[in-house]
């Protein structure tokens, strides 16, 4: 008995169906883990606050993807965020609450009273860094990088 034209185009369909699904599996994104070391700390109280971003519209100021809160313990603060994209642009935020308001402190004309960073160590000297200065890129599952705080615009 030879297959009839919609016998024909049923298999055809399923046959497009399966290479696309066996296509898309291969292409899985994977759960990333992106772990911020803080250096540069003057003192070993208060929290360390950080701001993850996705959208270059939002940062440094605007709302985050995640944020985290971390008592500082030492000279050095550990920050993971969880759950990232492989393959996608973030960027990264951190000020030093020493004195645990919950707020990051500035003087007149908005100059910081407490330390600050950037992820690849943006510069701040004119103002707030863009995105794309200080952008990184989460390759894989598991990265890492350091952020040195500033205690002033000149550091």
């Amino acid at each position: 008995m030879r297959p009839t034209p919609l016998i024909k185009l049923k298999f055809f369909f399923a046959l497009m169906v399966l290479t696309f699904a066996l296509l898309c599996s291969g292409q899985s994104v994977q759960a990333g883990e992106l772990t911020v070391k803080v250096v540069n700390l003057a003192v070993e109280t208060g929290f360390m606050e950080a701001a993850l971003y996705d959208d270059p519209a939002q940062f440094p100021s605007g709302e985050s993807h995640t944020g985290l809160r971390v008592a500082v313990k030492g000279k050095t603060v550990r920050l993971v965020f969880k759950g990232l994209t492989a393959g996608k642009s973030y960027a990264v935020a951190v000020f030093h609450d020493e004195n645990d308001n919950g707020k990051f402190d500035q003087a007149f004309w908005g100059f910081p009273l407490e330390a600050f960073g950037f992820s690849r160590n943006a510069g701040v000297l004119t103002g707030a860094p863009k995105f794309k200065d200080s952008v990184i890129l989460m390759k894989g599952s598991k990265m890492e990088i350091t952020i040195k705080l500033k205690h002033s615009v000149f550091d």
